[in-house]
């Protein structure tokens, strides 16, 4: 789902299996990325490890689920891995992956979890986290190892609450806590603030070339690092039909520009928006 900013008008630790451990080794990563779903969607959610690639079982508490994703079953394992999920709390998962044979866990995709949103999840998909992550070698050694979140998950990590995380009306791409009219999704592209109105981040239009009102200006801010989405400035007559613009450097940090021709006429208008979407 398109998230927009619209201008109107433009006319202007329990270890694995049970394993006792005999210290740590190196440290390894597991990488979970953002759910990237909408209401009532299903996707498969894929786990890897990194960093590190003599692991030969992991396991890890999934949360955040609530009332707003199911997990099903069985979990679909990679070739030379096998993997199980059990309840532990309304909310929590216990996930399990191992190697099946006498080789380590595959570098890549370890399981794809599956994954089915409920009607009430929020828009772009519910704030999932890891905790008690344990990975072991095949001999029984532990190894130290920490999760890493996809970009838009650790943005929220940054400006929301622990209560804010579990509140879809608060969370979802297409919410406004701050009623400053800036869904989340967009106020990630600018880095808002989407807890507190920040009209300084917003998209603004100016005239290039003063006296001559055929020209428009709309500048707008997008974050260096916003990881995980795209931003389209587009155009419309209508409100209807919508057509991509170019956008180009301003030179200033962070600052794209969008110039164009205004329509003229009795009757002509136009609309503009930066259109946010997250990255498939």
């Amino acid at each position: 789902m398109n998230f927009n900013f619209c201008c109107f008008p433009a006319v202007i630790p329990l270890c694995i299996l049970g394993i006792a451990g005999r210290g740590h080794a190196q440290s390894g990563v597991l990488q979970l990325p953002d759910v990237n779903a909408s209401p009532g969607a299903t996707r498969l959610l894929p786990v890897s490890v990194q960093d590190y690639t003599l692991v030969a079982a992991l396991q890890f508490d999934l949360t955040g689920l609530e009332d707003h994703v199911q997990i099903g079953s069985p979990l679909p394992a990679t070739v030379g891995a096998g993997a199980a999920s059990r309840s532990l709390s309304p909310g929590v998962k216990r996930i399990v992956c191992y190697a099946t044979g006498t080789d380590p866990l595959p570098a890549s995709v370890i399981v794809d979890i599956p994954l089915t949103l409920t009607e009430t999840a929020p828009e772009g998909g519910p704030v999932l986290r890891v905790s008690n992550l344990c990975f072991a070698a095949a001999d029984g050694t532990r190894i130290a190892a920490g999760p890493a979140y996809g970009p838009l998950t650790q943005w929220q990590f940054s400006v929301f609450s622990p209560a804010d995380l579990a509140d879809a009306s608060v969370i979802g791409d297409d919410r406004d806590p701050d009623g400053d009219h800036v869904p989340n999704l967009v106020e990630y592209a600018v880095r808002g603030n989407p807890k507190m109105p920040d009209s300084e981040k917003l998209p603004s239009f100016s005239n290039p070339v003063p006296g001559n009102g055929a020209e428009l200006r709309f500048t707008y801010r997008l974050a260096r690092n916003s990881d995980g989405v795209t931003a389209i400035p587009q155009a419309s007559t209508d409100l209807l039909d919508w057509f991509d613009l170019t956008a180009v450097p301003t030179g200033v940090e962070d600052a794209v520009t969008v110039e164009m021709q205004v329509l003229t006429g009795a009757d002509a208008r136009q609309f503009l928006r930066l259109n946010v979407q997250r990255t498939p």
